[in-house]
């Protein structure tokens, strides 16, 4: 990980977490003060979250992506490699039509601050479409948003 060649950490955020609150970024990066790894798992297996103290060769290699075992076999992965991870508290991605109705009324409630995705959701909205939860859009909300921040 190129990161750790210039930082004594590195955090890595799913692109799929919009809204993901600060306050579990702040906890990896305490973390990461007294453990050599530290995880956030998403609800349905897989994971938000990955942060490094250190890094070798192919410790991510071969883990199975966007599988409900994902957050397991990562963890037992850092476990092998000689890591002590830390576990964050599970928060939830958006890789389903029902995940964007969850995120769509944690916005409106004001559970989440998203203002990027609430803008693209409305705008889908308002495009004429019958529904803006389509699997086509639940995949163009992360593209649109840029996914590369924290909202």
């Amino acid at each position: 990980m190129r990161a750790l060649e210039v930082a004594p950490i590195a955090i890595v955020v799913g692109t799929d977490s919009p809204g993901m609150p600060w306050r579990l970024l702040n906890h990896a990066h305490d973390a990461l003060q007294s453990t050599d790894a530290v995880l956030g798992p998403c609800e349905d297996g897989g994971f938000y979250l990955l942060g490094l103290r250190r890094c070798s060769p192919g410790l991510l290699a071969d883990i199975a992506w966007s599988e409900s075992t994902t957050f397991m076999q990562t963890w037992q992965r850092l476990i092998n490699a000689g890591l002590k991870p830390g576990r964050l508290d599970p928060w939830y991605d958006i890789d389903l039509p029902e995940d964007l109705d969850r995120l769509q009324a944690d916005i409106g409630a004001g559970a989440v601050v998203a203002p990027h995705s609430a803008r693209i959701l409305a705008d889908l909205q308002c495009s004429g479409k019958s529904t803006p939860l389509s699997s086509e859009n639940a995949e163009n909300l992360s593209a649109r948003n840029g996914g590369t921040h924290l909202e």
